[in-house]
């Protein structure tokens, strides 16, 4: 199950992509207020997400948060995994194969991997250009 955390996240880095949004900062003041997360929150986010290079942060009196790349350049499951890589894996033994001393014989963890490999790529396939194409 995705995060809070990992669904503010995405909607923060979504706002953010939008075309009207490209081309200047915005607050993390304003982000929670259009996106209706709590500033707290917002800000530990926000803070994680420049450290993972996904957005940069200016300061000063037009300072703000930007994507740090283009909306075709980062990917949901980059986001997801940057946020809480445990929650985007089906089981625990297939992001930690040795949590599991079955793991090397058992067929649940061979076909769990062929699933997660299936969500991965969809996830890898869709970035915050195409979420924006939708509005």
């Amino acid at each position: 199950m995705i995060t809070r955390e990992a669904d503010y996240s995405v909607r923060a880095l979504h706002h953010l992509a939008r075309p009207e949004n490209l081309d200047h900062n915005v607050t993390v003041a304003q982000l929670a207020e259009r996106m209706d997360i709590p500033f707290r929150h917002l800000r530990r986010i926000t803070l994680r997400l420049v450290q993972a290079g996904l957005l940069r942060s200016e300061k000063g009196r037009n300072g703000g948060l930007r994507l740090n790349r283009s909306p075709e350049d980062i990917t949901l499951y980059e986001v997801l995994q940057e946020m809480d890589a445990r929650n985007v894996h089906l089981n625990l033994c297939i992001l930690l194969p040795d949590a599991c001393n079955r793991q090397p014989n058992c067929e649940v963890n061979r076909q769990l991997c062929k699933l997660q490999e299936t969500l991965d790529e969809g996830l890898k396939g869709i970035t915050m250009a195409d979420l924006c194409d939708k509005i």
